[in-house]
């Protein structure tokens, strides 16, 4: 029942902007039937999981939060402290207890490419409008992820699919291949610059996890290098008939163009170039304490305001320097443990957990990135691309022996 449970909670999560399409609390009510009751449950009876790292983080944070607060007249950090509070301790409880097998988390994530694929195939093909374009530039998004959110489905399920085929290319080797190019398709239609830029980037990373060899003798890097050079070509070329005319495309030549870095960036993106630089005059306000929550915002020439799309600077003006310390302590928190990641890993013979364990470091390696170009959230759905993959990666470093010899 717990498994049906949280695999129902995080099915319901990836699928973002149920928010918007049904009902705005959607993912609060889930979290409220489906995750307190066993949480709560579990905390009684097996007591809690020490960890004082994550615990000193947590509380690095709150404190520089707190501060930041007496800067706010309103009652918005009361509320985001208790939505973050909510948040970080179903993180805890998802990552650090025994809650879900690792094969479950990631059977969900290719259902969610699978329902969101179909979605945008039954929209494309003019059979029902179960998607649409959302942007002026193009951009598609699907009745259970707007463009922002369909494109991590998309770079999450490539990651996974791509690294199950290099590693053990007998196991539904159809299947594995199918969910490559839908993933492709899915990352595409949606058009984010940062999502494609990213999975093409970090594509080029899987190399570095074939090194270190890991029972795999029989699989060449030569083969993998190739097969990579496929991937990252469909990819390519599944762009190419719009690729200069697209926002990538366009940003490139932008940037080329100009005679300053400086410029350029502006050239590339105004916004997001306004948006840094109303960030910036914000932390300099206080940059040890911070100005509140989501009080980070760009302001137009015109006067309008929106979000900072940089997770880090607007976590800094909101909270603060000690604010920014204890966030970055969380989300960056598998760094540490990476080369007992990659020793265990190295012991195991199991290939499709190696594949699940090394798409999980490629996975947060994408969240971190992203949190770059796009704010933070108080929000399950946007944490959920990071639960998944650090659930998988601090279970395989709690219980190395006992999933070895499960497997």
């Amino acid at each position: 029942m717990r498994r049906l449970m949280i695999s129902l909670f995080v099915i319901l999560t990836l699928s973002a902007d149920l928010k918007i399409t049904v009902y705005p609390y959607i993912h609060w009510v889930a979290w409220l039937v489906l995750i307190l009751p066993i949480m709560l449950k579990d905390f009684i009876e097996k007591g809690f999981v020490k960890l004082p790292f994550l615990i000193f983080s947590v509380l690095m944070f709150f404190i520089g939060f707190l501060i930041s607060s007496f800067n706010s007249s309103t009652i918005e950090p009361f509320i985001q402290f208790i939505k973050f509070s909510l948040v970080f301790i179903t993180i805890y409880y998802i990552v650090f207890y025994k809650t879900l097998e690792i094969k479950d988390v990631f059977f969900i994530l290719n259902l969610s490419a699978i329902l969101n694929f179909a979605l945008l195939m039954i929209a494309y093909f003019n059979i029902y409008p179960t998607a649409q374009i959302l942007t002026g530039s193009g951009r598609w998004g699907t009745i259970l992820n707007y463009p922002g959110s369909l494109v991590k489905i998309g770079s999450l399920s490539l990651f996974y699919n791509v690294l199950l085929i290099i590693f053990n290319s007998k196991d539904k080797p159809l299947f594995r291949g199918t969910m490559v190019l839908l993933s492709i398709v899915i990352i595409n239609m949606d058009g984010s610059r940062t999502g494609f830029l990213l999975s093409l980037l970090l594509l080029l990373v899987i190399p570095i996890f074939i090194i270190n060899k890991n029972h795999l003798n029989n699989i060449k890097m030569s083969y993998t290098i190739v097969f990579l050079f496929i991937i990252s070509l469909l990819i390519i070329i599944n762009n190419l008939t719009n690729i200069l005319g697209s926002r990538l495309g366009v940003s490139i030549i932008s940037f080329w163009n100009a005679n300053t870095i400086t410029e350029g960036l502006q050239s590339v993106d105004s916004s997001r170039f306004m948006m840094i630089n109303s960030a910036i005059s914000e932390i300099i306000k206080n940059p040890i304490v911070g100005n509140g929550s989501f009080s980070t915002i760009g302001v137009y020439s015109s006067g309008s305001e929106m979000v900072v799309h940089n997770t880090y600077l607007q976590v800094w003006g909101d909270y603060g320097l000690l604010g920014l310390t204890g966030y970055m302590a969380i989300t960056f928190s598998w760094i540490p443990f990476f080369p007992t990641i990659l020793k265990n890993a190295k012991k195991t013979t199991d290939l499709h957990l190696k594949s699940i364990i090394f798409s999980s470091i490629l996975m947060l390696i994408y969240f971190n990135i992203n949190g770059l170009f796009h704010p933070y959230s108080t929000e399950f759905a946007e944490w959920m691309t990071f639960i998944i993959p650090a659930a998988a990666y601090f279970k395989f470093y709690r219980y190395p022996s006992y999933l070895m010899k499960r497997q």
